[in-house]
């Protein structure tokens, strides 16, 4: 619950709510999550790439829900 209070899971709908997730992401990034706090940061992530996809989608170039992704998987194994 704190890190919902923190920052409440909404769609993003601005640049600087966009840099607090990233923020809140890279905070969680190579930690051992419990299962409320993996599905926060899941949804999380979910979140800043549909912003991203929205808003800063550039075609040609990585964009940066691919690391988020990236990131994701190795995540995931930890918390198996």
């Amino acid at each position: 619950m704190r890190l919902i209070r923190q920052f409440p899971l909404k769609p993003l709908r601005t640049d600087e709510e966009h840099s607090e997730a990233v923020e809140i992401v890279g905070q969680f990034i190579g930690r051992k999550l419990d299962g409320g706090a993996g599905d926060y940061l899941d949804t999380l992530i979910l979140l800043v790439n549909e912003y991203e996809d929205k808003h800063h989608s550039t075609e040609g170039t990585p964009a940066p829900q691919q690391a988020l992704r990236a990131i994701k998987e190795p995540m995931k194994r930890v918390q198996e």
